[in-house]
């Protein structure tokens, strides 16, 4: 445990010393910001298959990524709170919604596991263009790799990473702190990044990322 800085807002030195109640913004964003990107994930994995107009290669890019992305949450969630509700379809009502109650954690991370193994079944290995920053194969199965190492079970983390290293489409900055540089970005070593927008001149919680 490291003392809170004395610039920290209350709520930053709350988890600084572990010492959250339930009213703690950063956790209240982490379970409800998650829980939206949830919903989304499951509109889609519901909506998409019966969309007659959108070609086979789309369709099944926007099931890998919804996948992808609801493990991510999930993943942020079983590691910040344990059991947590598991929702893999959309409630039909919010007092539906409400009542499901905590999955027991073990269940959590076999969804996870299993959308990011169908994910990285779906998904191509890179983008281009305008579709840079979407998930990869590689990306699901970096995920999976960190997944698997949180579990314990380091056999699979360590061949699941291998698999990474072995595409050859990564590798490591000779300098460290080039990961960080703007020129940088999406480099080799990056196996998912967010794409943020640059020239935005407000700070929101919930919009798109940005740089000021």
């Amino acid at each position: 445990m490291r003392d809170a800085g004395g610039g920290d807002g209350a709520e930053e030195q709350q988890l600084d010393n572990f010492n959250i109640p339930p009213s703690n913004p950063m956790t209240t964003r982490l379970w409800a910001g998650s829980y939206v990107g949830i919903g989304a994930a499951n509109l889609v994995l519901q909506k998409v298959p019966g969309i007659s107009s959108m070609s086979e290669a789309v369709r099944q890019r926007c099931l890998g990524e919804a996948k992808f992305l609801r493990a991510k949450y999930y993943f942020d969630l079983v590691r910040a709170f344990g059991d947590v509700p598991l929702l893999t379809t959309p409630p039909a009502s919010p007092a539906e919604a409400a009542a499901i109650p905590r999955t027991p954690t073990t269940q959590v991370y076999d969804q996870i596991i299993q959308d990011l193994t169908d994910a990285a079944a779906t998904l191509n290995d890179s983008y281009g263009g305008g579709d840079l920053g979407r998930a990869t194969k590689w990306a699901a199965i970096g995920l999976l790799a960190k997944v698997y190492l949180t579990q314990g079970n380091l056999p699979l983390a360590a061949q699941r990473a291998r698999e990474v290293i072995a595409s050859g489409r990564y590798s490591l900055w000779a300098d460290y702190g080039d990961n960080f540089k703007v020129a940088n970005e999406n480099g080799k070593e990056s196996l998912f990044e967010v794409q943020y927008i640059n020239g935005l001149n407000e700070y929101i919680f919930d919009g798109l990322g940005f740089v000021g």
